[in-house]
């Protein structure tokens, strides 16, 4: 049989077939048996699963709420789910600097004469009790990036007026200065504004 044949043969075969099958389809007589065809089933409305949010701050809300990031203190659960409640999202980049207890009594106490603590951070642009949301980049000894880390915090405290203008050269919207426990490295971050409870 030659190639020509064959495609030939092969082409009366499926449509052959094909008129077979429209006949079952249609509920047609195929040979001497009646074939009944059932009416398509329903297609049941699936709810798409939810995208994950490509925002920062609404990411890591919702994984804090949903328990992903361990106990938290209530304040913090408060605050993400106000910041989720009122849609806040990242507004623009900080510089992120820190203070500890060991620099003298000026980064043991703020401005109103109260310990600082860690959900303290200093800010000069923003009004004193905004609760606000950072996240950083961590780097490695070798300059490699290793992890993001965020932190919630209340704006409890001032600081330099000078440290606002390094944040403009930098190209940040804000300085922010964290209480922590040691020193840190100086980053350019993130932020969102929960605001005010």
């Amino acid at each position: 049989m030659t190639n020509r044949a064959f495609a030939l043969s092969l082409a009366a075969v499926t449509l052959a077939g094909v008129a077979a099958c429209l006949q079952v389809a249609r509920g047609e007589a195929v040979g001497a048996a009646e074939v009944a065809v059932p009416p398509p089933a329903p297609v049941s409305a699936q709810p798409c699963a939810a995208e994950p949010p490509r925002d920062p701050f609404q990411a890591t809300a919702r994984a804090v709420l949903a328990g992903k990031y361990g106990k938290q203190p209530e304040w913090k659960l408060n605050a993400y789910r106000l910041g989720l409640e009122r849609g806040v999202t990242v507004k623009g980049n900080v510089f992120l600097t820190c203070y500890w207890d060991s620099e003298g009594h000026d980064s043991t106490w703020d401005c109103r004469g109260r310990k600082c603590g860690d959900r303290h951070i200093a800010c000069n642009r923003l009004p004193l009790d905004t609760i606000v949301w950072v996240q950083w980049p961590v780097y490695d000894w070798r300059g490699r990036f290793v992890n993001v880390v965020s932190q919630m915090c209340v704006v409890l405290d001032r600081g330099a007026k000078k440290n606002d203008r390094v944040a403009d050269h930098q190209g940040c919207d804000l300085w922010m200065d964290r209480h922590t426990s040691r020193p840190y490295e100086t980053q350019i971050g993130q932020y969102a504004i929960i605001g005010k409870p």
